[in-house]
């Protein structure tokens, strides 16, 4: 499998779980949904806006814009029906892009200063990175979820293999 493929998957596994947790969120009453889900952490509304906002900026540092787009914002994404939308926008666009991909646009150099220091990566260790954020993510509110009684289920790479057709 190429490198290309392999962060294909992982994003199309993305999606697949990011469907499934979110089915499990719009269960959640509104006070759950916006209450921290710990005493030190974020609520579920805030961690979703949190992971949106990481991918859109990482997406568009990959194709070297560095930034999202203007119209997307925290303020912006006041409801979970806002959130969905974006984020099939983005995974639409980011589908795109990676087809667009060769192997050597997955070796190309990036580079992100962040508090005054810049470091330099390559375009696959970037995309590895923001698909393995997003299950940092996930995991967090489907623990979240599961206390409440509303479990999204196995949402591990496995089991996505697993829903997809067999190959041909």
């Amino acid at each position: 499998m190429s490198k290309k493929e392999l962060i294909a998957s992982l994003y199309a596994h993305a999606a697949w779980a990011n469907a499934k947790l979110l089915d499990q969120v719009a269960r959640l009453s509104e006070a759950k949904y916006r209450d921290p889900m710990s005493a030190e952490y974020r609520s579920v509304h805030e961690t979703l806006v949190h992971t949106l906002l990481a991918e859109w900026r990482w997406f568009e540092a990959w194709r070297g814009d560095g930034q999202p787009p203007a119209n997307i914002n925290a303020d912006d994404l006041t409801t979970l029906d806002l959130i969905r939308a974006r984020w099939a926008e983005l995974r639409e666009q980011r589908a795109a892009f990676i087809a667009s991909l060769t192997e050597s646009d997955l070796e190309a150099q990036l580079s992100r200063t962040r508090g005054g220091r810049t470091s330099t990566f390559l375009r696959w260790q970037a995309m590895t990175t923001v698909a393995l954020h997003g299950v940092q993510h996930r995991a967090e509110i489907a623990q979240y979820l599961t206390a409440a009684g509303f479990s999204p289920g196995d949402l591990d790479f496995i089991f996505y293999v697993m829903s997809q057709p067999p190959p041909s």
